[in-house]
């Protein structure tokens, strides 16, 4: 349990330093480039992600799932990820040479062409990262992806200040991707566990990688299909504000639950447990995801003005309905976060692929059908289509682990009054407090509402006994052990 509690700690680490970079990167390069710009980065980058991610989730659940680990596997797994990241940079350059055709003339066919570039440095860091969250190494990923992180943002920042427009973004994500892979598999090969000179066949990991990968790339699929439609159809600058308003609600993710879902996988692998632990860890994750959801989408939502105008700026505004839209998802992370972690755990990757393939396809089909009704159509798409597969998956998890109908009424009923007391002291806070133009008093307003709404969440969990109230209670006891207080009584 310590070394789960340390692993947590150490990605949460990384996460909030990562996060801190990237805010000042979002403060300093909304300034220095234009929405048309973003928006030609924005749709080779959203793919970049969608296919990096969906290997890493399949690389990642074969080696850690496997016990015990040999040379081979590490090997399979190599071949399997050279394979893999070959045809996505194929990929890239067949659409680097027809960005022309279906994108509007800007930049986008060089980044396509960077991205390409940057999957040749994939396949050992997608190895190697898997080796080091299987030894819960969480310590040596916290320094890799500071370290990745910083380089983006000096790379990025200063070309964007020579006017290099969406190249600087690109090469700023191209230098991120090498360094992290480099640093990696030195920090994981150093030990000298795998050997080049291994020939195995890679048919026993190939199957669960193209099922675990395959799944995790339709969940995001419909994500793609909605960046490059308004890419598309609605313009470069219409894109680069979609992308900058979907990029403030990946906020959360930087801070919370992209923390918490690195973690998750291995944790639960090593602790197997009967399906009842399983059942209320799968609880228990709704309910705290759903506290700092509430908190998070309830004070987004009403103080989006603010919020574009400290981290964006003023040449943003236009961002601000739909960051205010995009906070629907909030009712719908708490369902949908980490499934597909518990899904894997519980062998249920052909489930989860078929899941993902039928909502997928019905929601890239709606995201197209709106697009005649501009970024708004497009957003509500992306939110029916996240709800269709939280729903879903979350349906197959109850029937799967011995989850009672009367735990999910109260599981809905207790959050469901966390997010209303959250929204309901926002817009309190709103009607009381002045609007403001300044970033300074901008700034001030955001604090104000969004720790009032804390406060609020904080008290209707300690009223209707929420389970999140042992843990926070335990938390306080455990700083207040450490503070100079009890020192100074004993003494």
């Amino acid at each position: 349990m310590a070394s789960v509690r340390t692993s947590f700690a150490y990605s949460l680490a990384q996460r909030y330093a990562q996060s801190a970079l990237r805010l000042a990167a979002v403060l300093i390069l909304a300034r220095l480039v234009s929405p048309s710009s973003f928006g030609d980065f924005a749709v080779p980058y959203s793919l970049f992600f969608l296919l990096h991610a969906a290997a890493e989730s399949g690389v990642g659940a074969i080696l850690i799932r496997q016990r015990p680990l040999e040379t081979s596997h590490i090997a399979q797994a190599l071949r399997i990820s050279v394979a893999f990241s070959a045809a996505c940079a194929a990929l890239m350059v067949l659409l680097c040479l027809t960005a022309d055709f279906w994108l509007e003339d800007g930049d986008s066919d060089l980044v396509f062409a960077l991205m390409a570039l940057g999957f040749l440095g994939v396949p050992h860091g997608l190895v190697a990262g898997s080796l080091l969250r299987r030894r819960m190494a969480f310590g040596i990923l916290c320094i890799v992806g500071i370290v990745s992180a910083a380089s983006n943002l000096l790379v990025a920042v200063s070309l964007a200040a020579a006017g290099w427009g969406a190249l600087a973004l690109g090469l700023g994500a191209l230098a991120e991707i090498w360094l992290r892979s480099g640093m990696s598999m030195f920090l994981a090969y150093r030990r000298g566990r795998f050997r080049w000179r291994y020939r195995r066949s890679v048919g026993s990991a190939t199957g669960p990688f193209l099922r675990i990968s395959g799944g995790h790339a339709l969940s995001q699929a419909s994500h793609f299909v909605a960046i490059a439609s308004v890419g598309s159809g609605l313009g470069a600058q219409a894109a680069g504000l979609f992308s900058r308003g979907e990029r403030l609600i990946g906020i959360i993710d930087d801070l919370v639950l992209g923390a918490v879902s690195p973690v998750v996988l291995p944790a639960l692998a090593n602790r197997r447990g009967d399906a009842r632990d399983t059942a209320k860890a799968f609880l228990f994750k709704v309910d705290a995801v759903a506290v700092i959801c509430g908190v998070f989408f309830c004070s987004l939502a009403i103080f989006a003005p603010e919020a574009v105008r400290v981290l964006l700026g003023t040449q943003w505004t236009e961002a601000v309905p739909i960051v205010q839209v995009f906070c629907l998802l909030g009712i719908i992370v708490p369902l949908s976060m980490a499934n597909s972690k518990f899904l894997v755990l519980l062998n249920m990757e052909r489930r989860y692929l078929t899941v993902q393939l039928a909502t997928q396809i019905t929601g890239s089909i709606l995201i197209v059908a709106l697009l005649p009704l501009g970024v708004f159509g497009v957003i509500a798409g992306v939110v029916a289509t996240r709800a269709l597969d939280a729903l879903w998956t979350t349906r197959l998890l109850v029937r799967a682990l011995p989850i009672e109908g009367s735990d999910l009424v109260a599981l809905f009923l207790r959050n469901a009054l966390v997010i209303a007391g959250c929204a309901g002291a926002a817009a309190l806070c709103r009607f009381a407090l002045p609007v403001a133009d300044g970033f300074t008093a901008s700034a001030a307003i955001l604090m104000a509402g969004g720790g009032a709404t804390v406060l609020a969440a904080l008290a209707v969990v300690f009223i209707i006994g929420h389970p999140l109230r042992p843990e926070i209670m335990r938390l306080a006891q455990r700083l207040s052990r450490q503070s100079i207080w009890p020192a100074r009584s004993r003494q």
